[in-house]
């Protein structure tokens, strides 16, 4: 016979198996020490009935270890053959699993984790094809919306063409909120990986990523309107721009916190793959909604303190 034995760090029981691998029982590592150098092995072996089939339930396991009161059990195959073990701490792993799984479930979020896995999976080491056809088809919403948003613009060239100077901070807007959206995107998909976000609470993790919008966007508000205001606004007479800009921006970064967190949720409880469909549809409604804020008070300011711009 030879011995298999348990991790280096819980070497409290020596599992014996005989010359094809087949179980045998274990022994004790304090009857080993203890025992005689000419004591036969076969003489202090234990537990020859004491173990699960790979195909056994785990918690078959945990009885196991309750009953017998020992720091592992033995898996076999279905030949009988030492395959693994199971310890107090893989026990533990699983209550706590269930447990999850059940509270989940309650929330009516379960296997939504699972699930996420699965297309993570496919998307990364599945067909190519499948990769493709679903990215092009995220990325056409994205198309669609890039001419929604050119219509937004177009829908205010008569104020582009009376004042040409506002048209820098375009990108500014738009670009502020993509970068927001995607950072939000970002963190809820590792903070759901890693188990860090808690979907039977999720309320609470939305509110968290709105009050973190508030803030990013009341900070960078403030410096691009003041920006804003001295380098085009106060030198073309219209320091109104800044307070356009500023608003602007502290809405378009607000939402795009929320809608970073909020769309991967939704999509994952509408049973669709969040991975490469948040940003499409998170940079179509920024953009739009940004833009469309920032024209509105570009024009109502114009009106407003500007009455000798003449537009069209």
């Amino acid at each position: 016979m030879r011995e298999s034995t348990l991790r280096e760090d819980d070497m409290v029981q020596v599992f014996i198996i005989d010359q094809q691998g087949f179980y045998r029982g274990f022994v004790r590592m304090v009857r080993l020490i203890k025992a005689s150098p000419d004591t036969i092995l076969e003489q202090i072996i234990d537990g020859r009935n004491i173990a699960v089939s790979a195909t056994d339930p785990e918690m078959r396991a945990a009885s196991l270890l309750k009953e017998y009161e020992v720091p592992a059990v033995p898996v076999l195959d279905k030949e009988g053959r030492l395959v693994g073990d199971i310890t107090f701490d893989d026990v533990i792993d699983l209550v706590e699993e269930e447990a999850t799984a059940e509270a989940l479930s309650l929330a009516g979020v379960g296997g939504l984790q699972a699930r996420d896995q699965a297309w993570s999976e496919k998307l990364v080491r599945g067909p190519i094809r499948y990769a493709v056809q679903l990215r092009i088809l995220c990325l056409v919403i994205t198309l669609v919306g890039g001419f929604i948003v050119g219509g937004v613009i177009a829908g205010f060239e008569e104020v582009l063409e009376s004042v040409v100077f506002v048209a820098i901070f375009i990108p500014v807007v738009m670009d502020m909120g993509g970068n927001v959206g995607t950072q939000s995107t970002t963190v809820f998909a590792r903070g759901l990986a890693w188990q860090q976000i808690d979907l039977a609470h999720y309320g609470t993790y939305l509110f968290r990523e709105f009050r973190i919008g508030l803030i990013i966007g009341a900070v960078l508000g403030t410096a691009a309107g003041i920006g804003a205001y001295f380098w085009q606004g106060a030198p073309n007479d219209f320091p109104a721009l800044g307070l356009a800009v500023g608003l602007s921006l502290f809405a378009v970064i607000t939402l795009a916190a929320v809608l970073g967190a909020l769309l991967p949720f939704l999509l994952l409880k509408l049973g669709l793959d969040h991975g490469p469909a948040s940003d499409p549809f998170i940079t179509t409604i920024k953009d739009f909604s940004g833009l469309l804020l920032y024209f509105y008070l570009i024009n109502l300011f114009l009106h407003l303190f500007r009455p000798d711009v003449q537009l069209g």
